[in-house]
């Protein structure tokens, strides 16, 4: 009786934080950091129950914002990064149920030190669209191996790149599954010389497989360099650019599009001889990677009306699907007065940057490089207040995703600032961005390394569905890496697992004339009652964030209509409810302080 009346109060919980009146925008709130469940005896879900009882899993939220899901990848290593946003989930094309996802774990004996001999690159793969996972263990086989990074091959195989010792010699290294999701990984080595490591991989148009990597060198030149598979060995190693002063902090993202294949090149340490300042250089390949075009400018330090932007660790490469359009993004901080963190993103059309967002955006109050906000006795190694961009694209191209952590104003016990995990979209191909949405927010957990799917499903009239991974740890850190200031573990953490639906039709926004209206303003549906749609009128009278939702009568979100930026005008947006049952509807408008909530009626 005990255990079925603390039942029922936690169900009573669940409905308050849900209910119509008590939607929010920061979906997770204090009300994520609950009671273990083990301390109610109570086994809320088979699949998204958590076995260690370090946290409660978040349950759904707002946005469409799916729970919490296990991958079963965890462990104590929680350094997820090397420069660059490593991907680690891909959803396949083909059958958009599989899903693959990768990650670095560790044990507790050798958490805290540089060699690591008990970390291993795993994978784990779902069949059902990530509701349950099944752990494959090491891939390929059980060796010291990091910075793994994954694509899937058209066909569905999983093709995963990280460095690893084989049999004595640290160098790249390729594993391709021999079928969809089958867990059967060959393993390919890069071990000529030059060797490389901190390898990415991508796809050319003839099938083969580039892999860049760098020389990992103490004196100069370091060089960045690339090789070729050819689904049977790996090639020799050749420059696309070598530094004549040491680089030590190089970083680069590759990928390819319908044809091309382009590498972009950050040298954040030092300057080098082919220009006096810290600038990024891209480099483009039009034959399969037989050659590489010379350095071209894609990015310089710049000032702007408060300070000057400097380039940083995390960055990533994206090209639109079908394609030869990239997309890169990267953050960056301001110079010694200021430090204000910024998201950057250039494209292949045009080298001016678009802020998609910045420390006035998100509560990130960034501090400087070896004192994020609230901490000052430990530099966190390669994050930014802003950090770690991952980018992604609906299925029909029309929908462009980044991901990234923000470092929040707390410490833990190891004296590290925690992350919590965001994401944007943009429906113009990155010419502007919606409003920041809050993934995470949990203070003294540290969520970071989000990596979003390159593909997710989604065709525009219909739903949008983002995929998402992301480390999960109840301690602070990274201890697994830190320069010189190695900790003890202390907690335990956890890949995750969330799927995001957007909006029925997030580009489907009629706009009505010229004139713009003087107020904000949200009409009755018409048709109301209607079978099986609705039109819904209203007015933006300057450019502003907005999001129209539809709630059903206990007031759970059902869709989402509207959520970004939009432009000043009068507005028709079209509400389907073929997939919706008979009943009583509530839609809600939110922009700047203007909301207004209106009934509607669906009779089938």
């Amino acid at each position: 009786m005990k255990k079925l009346l603390l039942f029922i109060i936690a169900l009573v919980t669940v409905l308050q934080v849900t209910s119509f009146a008590g939607v929010h925008r920061r979906i997770d709130r204090s009300s994520y950091i609950l009671p273990n469940e083990s301390n109610y005896g109570i086994n809320v879900s088979v699949t998204h129950h958590n076995p260690y009882p370090s946290f409660t899993l978040a349950p759904a939220g707002d946005y469409g914002i799916g729970p919490e899901i296990l991958t079963n990848l965890d462990g104590y290593y929680d350094y997820g990064t090397n420069g660059d946003c490593r991907h680690s989930i891909q959803v396949d094309p083909t059958n958009p149920l599989n899903i693959t996802v990768i990650y670095t774990t560790c044990d507790s004996a050798d958490a805290n030190t540089s060699t690591v001999a008990s970390r291993r690159t795993k994978c784990s793969f779902s069949s059902d669209g990530g509701n349950t996972w099944v752990d494959n263990g090491p891939v390929p086989f059980d060796i010291r191996s990091g910075f793994g990074d994954l694509f899937l091959k058209p066909t569905g195989e999983a093709v995963i790149s990280f460095h690893a010792v084989i049999p004595s010699v640290l160098a790249s290294q390729l594993a391709v599954d021999v079928a969809p999701q089958a867990g059967t990984f060959t393993n390919y080595p890069a071990t000529t010389v030059p060797t490389c490591i901190w390898p990415e991989p991508a796809r050319f148009s003839n099938g083969n497989i580039m892999l860049v990597g760098n020389t990992n060198v103490t004196t100069a030149p370091d060089s960045l360099c690339w090789c070729v598979f050819n689904g049977t060995t790996i090639g020799a190693w050749h420059n696309i650019i070598a530094y004549t002063a040491f680089v030590s902090n190089q970083r680069w993202c590759t990928q390819t599009g319908s044809s091309d294949a382009f590498v972009v090149s950050n040298p954040i340490s030092a300057a080098d001889t082919l220009d006096g300042s810290n600038w990024i250089r891209g480099f483009k390949s039009t034959d399969n990677g037989a050659t590489f075009s010379s350095a071209q400018r894609i990015y310089s330090p710049r000032a702007n009306a408060t300070d000057t932007d400097y380039t940083f660790f995390g960055q990533d490469l994206s090209f639109k699907p079908g394609t030869n359009n990239w997309y890169f993004v990267f953050n960056s901080l301001g110079n010694s007065t200021f430090h204000r963190a910024r998201l950057y993103m250039v494209t292949s059309a045009s080298s001016t940057p678009v802020l998609i967002c910045d420390s006035t955006v998100v509560p990130a109050l960034w501090q400087g490089l070896n004192n994020l906000p609230g901490g000052t006795a430990r530099t966190f190694a390669g994050v930014c207040g802003i950090d770690h961009p991952s980018l992604g694209w609906s299925a029909d191209g029309n929908i462009l995703y980044c991901s990234y952590s923000v470092a929040g104003n707390d410490t833990g016990a190891a004296g590290w600032n925690t992350r919590d995990i965001y994401y944007q979209f943009s429906t113009n191909n990155g010419a502007t961005w919606s409003a920041a949405i809050q993934i995470t927010s949990t203070p003294l957990f540290d969520e970071g390394y989000a990596s979003v799917s390159t593909w997710n499903p989604g065709n525009s009239p219909g739903t949008y569905e983002l995929y998402m991974v992301y480390m999960k740890d109840p301690g602070d850190g990274p201890t697994s890496f830190n320069a010189s200031q190695f900790a003890a573990p202390v907690s335990h953490n956890h890949q995750i697992f969330r799927k995001i639906t957007e909006a029925t039709n997030p580009i489907g926004i009629t706009n009505h004339g010229n004139q713009i209206p003087k107020v904000f303003s949200m009409s009755q549906n018409y048709p109301n009652p209607f079978n099986p749609s609705t039109l819904i009128n209203f007015s933006v009278p300057k450019t502003s964030y907005v999001s129209i939702k539809v709630y059903d009568i206990m007031g759970r979100l059902v869709t989402t209509l509207v959520n970004g930026t939009l432009e000043a005008g009068n507005k028709t947006v079209d509400f389907n409810g073929t997939n919706f049952a008979s009943g009583i509807y509530y839609y809600t408008i939110t922009a700047g302080d203007f909301k207004d909530t209106k009934k509607m009626v669906l009779i089938k």
